[in-house]
């Protein structure tokens, strides 16, 4: 499916676009004084993630491993004697 719309025209515009319609991928199809030829389509896709349930299991397993290095680096110390 394809759309032709003027350069000085946005698409938010409420005017309707030059041409449109639907072709083959690798076809030409005439528009105006032009031809249109679409050679491959490329998928763009977005994701947004509103739950994130191992959120707060990552989080606290890095809060306990920085405080078991603390203790260890407390014990180290100690034992050390500095």
């Amino acid at each position: 499916m394809f759309q032709v719309w003027q350069l000085d025209r946005a698409v938010g515009d409420r005017i309707k676009p030059m041409a449109e319609g639907r072709a083959p991928i690798g076809k030409k199809v005439k528009t105006g004084d032009y031809y249109l030829s679409v050679k491959e389509v490329r998928y763009w896709v977005g994701m947004n993630v509103r739950y994130e349930p191992g959120k707060l299991i990552v989080l606290v397993s890095l809060w306990v491993g920085l405080g078991g290095m603390i203790l260890t680096f407390i014990g180290r110390m100690r034992r050390s004697g500095v």
